[in-house]
């Protein structure tokens, strides 16, 4: 995990999840796979954050921009990847498929009202299985390069 630098504005990657849930993982995977590749310009940050997404609230203050990538459950085809900006997540789009109660955009609605949020991008991610695994479908690794590409172009965006 990398860490926050203080008193600068920089852009935060956030990848969400359990990296002992299969597919839930993603979110870490492309974290790690961003920090060992070098690809970071700088104001640009990493961090992996597990599957509490109450956690955003402090992650999210305080930056010029935050993507976040996170498993879903849309119901699509597994491995589908998604591009979500700010108001466009709507409340009903249940994103996090975690053990938690309460959800990704529950707490991204909440950093609205207390007037802490920064701009967000979702880069969301269609789950195969979220059971106790430490492995990736198939379909979900096949998607790393597209899902790497698209935070990599949403962080650039800001920076």
């Amino acid at each position: 995990m990398t860490n926050i630098i203080s008193g600068e504005m920089q852009t935060r990657i956030i990848g969400l999840g359990n990296r002992l849930r299969g597919d839930d993982a993603i979110g870490p995977v492309i974290v790690e796979q961003l920090i060992e590749s070098g690809k970071l310009s700088g104001g640009v940050v990493a961090m992996e954050q597990g599957g509490d997404p109450m956690v955003l609230l402090d992650l999210i203050s305080g930056c010029r921009k935050a993507v976040i990538v996170d498993a879903a459950e849309m119901g699509c085809e597994p491995g589908t990847v998604r591009l979500i900006r700010d108001g466009d997540i709507p409340a009903e789009f249940h994103l996090h498929t975690s053990l938690h109660a309460i959800d990704l955009q529950d707490v991204l609605a909440l950093a609205r009202k207390m007037r802490i949020a920064t701009p967000v991008s979702l880069v969301a991610v269609q789950i195969k299985s979220c059971g106790f695994s430490d492995v990736l479908s198939s379909q979900v690794s096949e998607s790393i390069p597209e899902i790497t590409s698209i935070v990599l172009k949403e962080a650039e965006n800001a920076a």
